[in-house]
């Protein structure tokens, strides 16, 4: 586990760390709900909120606007996003995608 803190050592520190967004369910509307797993070391860390709660420590859940798309941008590894058909979301490192959103041919 990690939290958004840690994960603000890990970038500040220079340490090599990647994020996988894992699809786990749909929330209200059928809108995609996803956890971080952030990729160190060769170990899972799953990212979790700040604070526990009552109901003890819990995965940090994003929707992809603006959540998912603010922790990116601001703490994420810098690798382009890609958003597939299935609701799957991927890491590109060939360029051929722009914050997330697929490139359109002009």
């Amino acid at each position: 586990m990690i939290t958004e803190s840690g994960v603000r050592e890990l970038r500040d520190g220079g340490t090599d760390f990647r994020c996988r967004y894992d699809l786990v369910k749909f929330g209200s509307h059928g809108k995609p709900i996803y956890i971080c797993v952030i990729l160190v070391a060769g170990e899972e860390r799953v990212l979790i909120s700040e604070r526990a709660t009552a109901s003890g420590v819990k995965a940090r859940e994003f929707a992809i606007w603006p959540g998912l798309f603010n922790f990116h941008l601001e703490l994420g590894d810098g690798i382009p996003l890609t958003f597939h058909d299935d609701l799957t979301i991927s890491s590109d490192r060939t360029g051929n995608t722009v914050r997330g959103l697929r490139k359109t041919e002009t």
